[in-house]
């Protein structure tokens, strides 16, 4: 969507928003997964919002997060939402001025540690992953190299 001079602080109402993605008649969401979950919100979405088709480019992020690059050094940017599993490249993106401010209504409910301060980028879901492994079927010797220290958890 376009981004409208004068909303520095990110506030924008639901029909500015619609205006906005009206004019271009498109919303096009990059996805770091399967597109099926997001399918039914988009239909939603469409109801909801007449006018405007949503595309979904689902992936892994690795694949997308290079084509999201290639689009800002090309500053051909065909996505207006990105929901991927590397809080790392919205830092960089933030870090290179490539990321717009965007404060939804209900932000302040939003837990501190999984939102950006300057409202850039928020977190939607937090997954545990734990390296576990059945002793009754892996032989200690295979598991001797695994290092199983506490590791700080990076500061983005």
């Amino acid at each position: 969507m376009t981004w409208h001079p004068g909303s520095e602080s990110g506030r924008l109402s639901a029909a500015e928003l619609y205006e906005s993605a009206r004019a271009e008649q498109a919303l096009v969401l990059s996805i770091g997964g399967p597109t099926a979950p997001w399918e039914e919100c988009a239909v939603a979405f469409q109801s909801s919002y007449p006018g405007i088709e949503v595309a979904i480019d689902g992936g892994f992020s690795n694949v997308l997060t290079p084509k999201i690059d290639k689009q800002i050094s090309d500053g051909k940017l065909g996505v207006d939402v990105a929901v991927l599993q590397t809080l790392q490249d919205f830092a960089r993106w933030k870090r290179t001025g490539q990321l717009l401010r965007f404060v939804p209504e209900g932000w302040e409910t939003i837990d501190a540690t999984f939102k950006d301060p300057d409202a850039e980028w928020v977190g939607i879901t937090v997954n545990l992953i734990a390296y576990t492994y059945n002793s009754e079927h892996v032989q200690p010797a295979a598991s001797a190299g695994w290092s199983m220290k506490k590791r700080p958890i990076p500061r983005l």
